[in-house]
């Protein structure tokens, strides 16, 4: 038995072609995650299904691997990644600062 090679056309059948794009897309995502998490790779992947839906995977973050892509040279690029993350860091922190604020606003009230 095993695997079957399956011949490369379009599936007629708009149920069974929505279930296979499901699960192929699944499977992309999940080799391009191990790829990154094996060899330290910036992976971005954006997939349009049949139906115009588009799905994306990104590692470290879709606006990391577009700068990364978008600069002139490969030492350019590590000061993009940083920036980027920097400034996720940043407005990571302002959140917490914005809650924190909140909280103290409550507790004062009481």
């Amino acid at each position: 038995m095993g695997r079957q090679k399956i011949e490369m056309k379009k599936i007629e059948k708009e149920d069974a072609r929505q279930v296979c794009f499901s699960k192929r897309r699944q499977g992309v995502f999940k080799k391009a995650s191990e790829l990154s998490t094996l060899c330290g790779a910036q992976i971005a992947i954006i997939v349009c299904s049949p139906g115009g839906k588009p799905y994306v995977f990104a590692h470290p973050s879709l606006d990391s691997v577009i700068n990364i892509c978008n600069s002139s040279s490969g030492s350019s690029s590590l000061s993009h990644h940083q920036e980027s993350r920097i400034h996720e860091l940043n407005k990571g922190h302002a959140d917490l600062l914005a809650r924190l604020d909140a909280a103290r606003a409550i507790s004062q009230e009481q």
